[in-house]
């Protein structure tokens, strides 16, 4: 009997129970045997590779028990060590999916953390324990957060901010995982946050970006539209240098955006003369896909002529990303104009497009966009026009190979069409 088949008949009538009892079993066994590999690495050198992800999981967690083994029998003299093997032991079992481990060896790390006295509360530890906070049981996530959150506001130089905001934007993804003792609110995460940095670095400054716009986000995510107006409002007001004029610019459309998703368009309506300005020769493209997310807004809402001047002058400045970032919504308003008979808004709106190829030096749609304004010009009678669209389209696509005779089918459908009318 194969070992398979041996295997396939012990699981034979298995409960979940038995079956989660015998993987952990395996796991222990496979843990046990990377524990030895490594070991013997240790004493002459000798090492494979894992082989696939599930053994990397397996040796991770086998090094991570080393590493905690060592760092415990040393515990007395050198506790930052014990910490940071504690934290890496509780990010082991996490990525092995072994949640209730880790929740445990996690509230042991941000125990003996808070143990270690002050001149022993080094850099490293801190990282370790923000880098695997979210590790912790719901039940005492949020307390525990603030806490060290409100340590590393006070005492963390503002040269290391990029590691701050990565650990904010980890924790949550953490903390959804751990759910094997209550729910993760993100709303109050963020609000307890942005509470925290504003008092210590002021309401207004600008490191409140980022905060602000995930506090906002989770509460439209839980129908809390003024509590989200008021983080993105805020956003707007953030101190800001010429250098972060962008991020202002930025938050003034996504404003008008949330207004626009939210059909306040008495709100939104004021906001875009100003915003029409941003849109000028270098236009930062957060700006821009601000910008497009708005004029998609609108489109989806009917409110096509505020639509429209937005993309009539993004298309203006041209550019290959500016013009490739307002395709889809090109095409939205284009489908709209034609299916109410608009023609000549349709094909005012393509010639546009055409102009702002010219300005491109990669457009993947060159060819289609003048084939769509070919078949609008010749619908509408402007068939020299039409024609001479129609032949450049066609030699552009037989130098690349493309399908011409499908191309010229649809043509002489379009035509026979038209002469029916």
């Amino acid at each position: 009997m194969s070992c398979v088949a041996a295997k396939t008949s012990a699981e034979v009538g298995e409960t979940s129970q038995e079956r989660a009892f015998r993987e952990q079993v395996q796991k222990r066994q496979q843990v046990d045997q990377a524990r030895q590999s490594i070991q013997q690495v240790m004493r002459n050198g000798q090492h494979s590779k894992p082989n696939n992800y599930s053994e990397q999981l397996v040796s991770m967690l086998a090094a991570a028990g080393l590493k905690y083994d060592q760092a415990k029998r040393n515990k007395e003299k050198n506790r930052p060590d014990y910490v940071i093997a504690l934290s890496e032991l509780a990010n082991a079992y996490f990525a092995n999916k072994e949640f209730e481990r880790a929740a445990s060896y996690m509230e042991e790390a941000y125990t003996e953390y808070h143990k270690l006295p002050g001149d022993q509360e080094n850099a490293r530890c801190t990282q370790a324990i923000w880098q695997h906070l979210g590790m912790l049981p719901a039940s005492d996530f949020q307390t525990c957060f603030e806490q060290l959150f409100q340590k590393i506001e006070a005492e963390t130089p503002s040269t290391i901010e990029s590691g701050i905001i990565s650990g904010l934007a980890s924790l949550p993804n953490q903390q959804k995982e751990m759910t094997i003792d209550g729910h993760f609110d993100a709303k109050s995460f963020y609000k307890s946050a942005i509470d925290i940095r504003s008092k210590a670095r002021g309401s207004n400054d600008s490191s409140l970006y980022w905060l602000l716009e995930q506090y906002g986000e989770e509460c439209q995510n839980q129908h809390d539209l003024s509590e989200a107006e008021r983080a993105f409002v805020w956003k707007t007001k953030l101190h800001s240098s010429a250098k972060d004029l962008e991020q202002t610019n930025a938050a003034k459309v996504r404003l008008a955006r949330f207004y626009a998703e939210h059909s306040m368009f008495d709100k939104s309506a004021p906001m875009l003369p100003e915003l029409l300005t941003f849109i000028k020769p270098g236009v930062p493209y957060q700006v821009v896909s601000e910008l497009v997310w708005l004029s998609n807004d609108y489109a989806k809402s009917s409110h096509l002529p505020e639509s429209d001047e937005i993309v009539s002058a993004i298309l203006k400045v041209g550019g290959d990303s500016n013009v490739s970032a307002v395709n889809s919504v090109v095409d939205a308003l284009v489908t709209s104009y034609t299916d109410s008979l608009s023609f000549d808004k349709a094909r005012n709106m393509l010639e546009k497009r055409v102009k702002a190829s010219e300005t491109c030096q990669n457009d993947y749609a060159a060819g289609l966009v003048r084939l769509h304004l070919s078949n609008i010009d010749l619908a509408l009678g402007n068939v020299a026009e039409s024609n001479e669209l129609y032949e450049g389209v066609k030699k552009l696509y037989a130098l690349r190979g493309q399908d011409v005779e499908r191309m010229e089918a649809e043509r002489t459908k379009l035509i026979r069409a038209l002469k029916k009318e």
